[in-house]
């Protein structure tokens, strides 16, 4: 067998058995002979029968430990080493592996013990101490895993476990130039080491380095072509780089390896839906559905916001998110704050200050906010720019630190240097979160606000700042936070942005002089297939119209035409908008005349970006989550519910009576324009004051109390 003839080997082996069939040594070396040739079922057949004679044979057991490790069997092989630890219960190499096994069961406290156990035992072995820091990582010891992995590489420096695994706790330190060092290292020793590769391709997508990641994807599936996170990493950088079509390609196939990788239906059915794909649509959302109600991890939060309006699923979703964080159980522990200062530190978090939705809907709020009662804080990271919205932002606020390069210890440590009483997560489940900086109980008063629009579900997020139309009474058992209650809407805006109306001409967007315009500059992943039937039946009794649409993605327009055609409408009718800057997008509003909101995650920035350019905008008002009710609360904010349809004929009847009731329309527009400057939604200091004295409110009820909080409405 060590000369590698095995097949002669196996003949021993076999001859020795007929001699002495239950002998411990040749079924091993049998079991050794099948190992080494692949032959795992058989290799474990032998050593069970084995077994049936020898019960407390700890090498034995040991071995089949070994075995089911090899075929995935963790919970089997803990099970014999564990009794070959009853038998021997110094055995170092039985409980290195043993450590192993628990981690990989996600039973981390229990894998520590035995961790600690073998390092008493074998102070010399680099095994010990790096499975001691998988656990230590995952129960959130970082500064001890680094410690425990590099007394591994103090005594192996080409450990490759150590060196990948050290890797690691630097991605989630958010350093992931460190991490990809480690990886290189692991490399340097061995360039096989597909782990490496794909950890290395995680930490280059985090850098958007996506050009990289792809290639070092590539190496990991040049090793291993089925493996699934190396696929799962691919997609995400050809998202990034708008290869859509071939993101869901890798992810397809990704999914046909391992159906059961957390979020990677979702992740699949919301690529699909950026590229208007819908074949297979229901089906896929009905199997999605079924696994989250059943308690599966089958989607990110984010993603389900467009695929249903069911709040249960969202709150799911929400939990499950947390528990591939490590944080669900992190943070629940309020504290009054030690310090009290003349003015009130407001700290807003967010990867997003800079060109972006969320940063043209806060600024005129940070701008009017009264800098003599509160000190506010920006605590930015994500690609940083010079933009003038960045630039306003940064004029705004007491301070603007960038905390791109800092761990979430280092920003923890800073925050509490600053004392800040009330913290803000502007960016929760969107991307380029850190929710885990919250987790760790940055401020007294942690609040979940306008990124993302639903639960955090998280223990540690004290208040949703929401309002009444967002959030009725029989949905706040689906929500985890408190609910800060405001007046009118919850979205800030800008007043100060100016509609220029004379930067584009209709022939330059590609629009007919005199047709009806509809239009939805939503996101493409937005329009489900009912949402997309709606609109082609009110094109069909529109006639003199057509519907404007935001182009990411050429693919999704073809299929969008394709779909019309198939539906009667002639693909002309359909107009495709490309991204332009902010000020561009404003201004082809002007030639729109009425916006069709999606359902169930409806247009949100997009919806204030219309209403404030004079658009009427059309929703549906019978939305069950909060994504699918913020053009209401908007249209609420602007008095104008007559564009809150109940339901999906109401909608279509609306839109069809607007193309045709020139008059109808007028009045409208009408309405609006007063509406705009009188009611209360693009009111920015009416808005400032109301959540300063939210803000307020909160922080008198934690003085008053600090164990217990409640609601807060704003009147």
């Amino acid at each position: 067998m060590r000369g590698g003839n095995f097949s002669q080997a196996e003949k021993f082996a076999h001859e020795a058995l007929k001699i002495e069939p239950n002998n411990i040594s040749a079924n091993l070396l049998l079991s050794f002979v099948y190992i080494e040739s692949s032959r795992i079922k058989e290799a474990l057949s032998v050593l069970n029968k084995t077994l049936l004679v020898h019960k407390n044979s700890a090498v034995i057991h040991y071995n089949l430990g070994l075995l089911y490790s090899l075929n995935q069997s963790s919970e089997k092989a803990y099970q014999h080493y564990l009794s070959a630890l009853h038998e021997q219960p110094n055995d170092l190499e039985t409980l290195i592996n043993i450590s192993g096994v628990l981690n990989d069961l996600g039973r981390y406290s229990e894998a520590l013990e035995m961790s600690n156990r073998a390092v008493i035992l074998g102070s010399s072995h680099p095994e010990c101490f790096s499975n001691k820091g998988i656990a230590l990582i995952n129960i959130g010891k970082y500064q001890d895993a680094i410690d425990s992995f590099s007394r591994s590489l103090t005594i192996n420096s080409q450990f490759i476990p150590a060196l990948i695994n050290m890797g690691s706790v630097f991605q989630r330190l958010h350093k992931h130039r460190e991490a990809i060092g480690f990886y290189d290292q692991a490399l340097l020793v061995d360039n096989a080491q597909i782990d490496a590769w794909i950890n290395k391709s995680s930490a280059l997508n985090a850098l958007d380095l996506y050009d990289e990641a792809i290639k070092s994807a590539n190496h990991a599936l040049a090793i291993k072509p089925d493996s699934h996170k190396a696929l799962i990493n691919k997609s995400i950088a050809l998202r990034e780089l708008g290869d859509v079509e071939t993101s869901l390609n890798c992810c397809n196939t990704a999914l046909s390896i391992d159906a059961s990788h957390p979020q990677l239906l979702g992740d699949y059915l919301h690529l699909k839906m950026s590229l208007c794909d819908w074949s297979e649509f229901d089906k896929n959302l009905n199997t999605l559905i079924t696994l989250l109600e059943n308690g599966e991890n089958a989607c990110a939060p984010f993603p389900l916001l467009a695929l249903t309006d069911r709040e249960d699923l969202h709150l799911h979703a929400s939990q499950n998110q947390l528990k591939i964080y490590g944080c669900l159980e992190m943070g629940g522990t309020k504290s009054a704050p030690i310090k009290h200062h003349q003015k009130i530190r407001v700290g807003y978090f967010s990867s997003d200050l800079r060109e972006h939705p969320v940063a043209h809907l806060i600024v005129r709020m940070l701008e009017q906010h009264d800098k003599n009662c509160f000190e506010v804080f920006a605590f930015a990271w994500g690609p940083m720019a010079d933009d003038p919205i960045t630039e306003r932002i940064k004029n705004a606020v007491a301070h603007f630190i960038d905390i791109n390069h800092m761990s979430d210890e280092e920003v923890c440590a800073l925050v509490n240097k600053y004392e800040i009483d009330i913290a803000i997560d502007l960016t929760c489940f969107t991307r380029l979160n850190r929710i885990n900086i919250f987790a760790k109980r940055v401020a007294p008063i942690q609040m979940n606000f306008l990124g993302y629009p639903g639960t955090s579900g998280a223990p540690f997020m004290d208040y949703i700042i929401a309002d009444r139309t967002l959030i009725p009474d029989a949905n706040k058992k689906f929500f985890s936070e408190k609910i800060i209650y405001l007046p009118h809407s919850y979205q800030p805006n800008d007043e100060t942005r100016i509609v220029a109306r004379d930067l584009i001409n209709r022939e330059q967007c590609g629009l007919p002089e005199n047709s009806f315009i509809f239009c939805c500059f939503n996101n493409p992943f937005k329009i489900l297939p009912t949402v997309f039937e709606g609109w082609m039946r009110i094109l069909r009794q529109s006639p003199n119209s057509v519907l404007w649409l935001y182009e990411l993605n050429p693919i999704a327009s073809n299929n969008l035409r394709t779909t019309a055609e198939k539906m009667g409408i002639s693909p002309s009718r359909l107009v495709f908008a490309k991204p332009t800057s902010n000020v561009k997008h404003l201004s082809r509003f002007t030639f729109v005349d009425v916006f069709l909101d999606t359902a169930p995650y409806n247009a949100h920035t997009t919806a204030s970006d219309a209403l404030w350019s004079g658009v009427p905008l059309i929703t549906l008002g019978n939305g069950q989550s909060f994504a699918s009710r913020v053009a209401a609360s908007l249209l609420l904010a602007l008095d104008l519910p007559e564009l809150i349809a109940k339901d999906q004929s109401i909608y279509e009847e609306l839109a069809i009576e607007l193309s045709q009731e020139p008059a109808k329309l007028f009045q409208l527009k009408e309405k609006l324009h007063l509406n705009i400057k009188s009611k209360a939604l693009f009111n920015s200091s009416l808005f400032t004051k109301d959540i300063e004295t939210a803000f307020k409110r909160a922080y008198e009820d934690l003085q008053k109390d600090s164990s217990s909080s409640s609601d807060i409405a704003i009147h």
